[in-house]
């Protein structure tokens, strides 16, 4: 004797219900595929928002050297200063986001530099 069919006591097995073993597969697939998309993208590193500030770019004379942005109230650390930016003393307006990374230097808040100009 055939035992009768599992009762679907879900809301979700109710929505599936009548739809086959396919439908529901192809929707946990979509469920994994969005929590795996919302973790690659809260991971990516970026850590707050935008930063936009007038600083002074300073070298720093640790581990052979660092660059950094001085503001009136913090030190950045940017890890992409263009070569023609490397001028201590310079002044500069910049946009930059945080990123969440280490760094040999840790002179100040690590960012990537979105826009950098020189003020005259």
């Amino acid at each position: 004797m055939k035992a009768p069919p599992a009762r679907v006591s879900s809301n979700i097995g109710r929505a599936f219900k009548g739809k086959g073993a396919n439908a529901m597969t192809h929707a946990r697939a979509a469920l994994v595929s969005g929590l795996v998309l919302a973790a690659a993208l809260a991971s990516c590193g970026i850590t707050g928002p935008d930063v936009e500030a007038d600083g002074t770019v300073r070298f720093v004379d640790v581990e052979g050297g660092c660059w950094g942005i001085e503001t009136d109230d913090v030190m950045y650390e940017p890890i992409n200063l263009p070569e023609s930016f490397k001028t201590d003393g310079l002044q500069v307006d910049f946009e930059a986001e945080e990123r969440d990374l280490g760094s040999f230097c840790m002179i100040g808040v690590i960012v990537e530099l979105t826009e950098i100009e020189r003020v005259d």
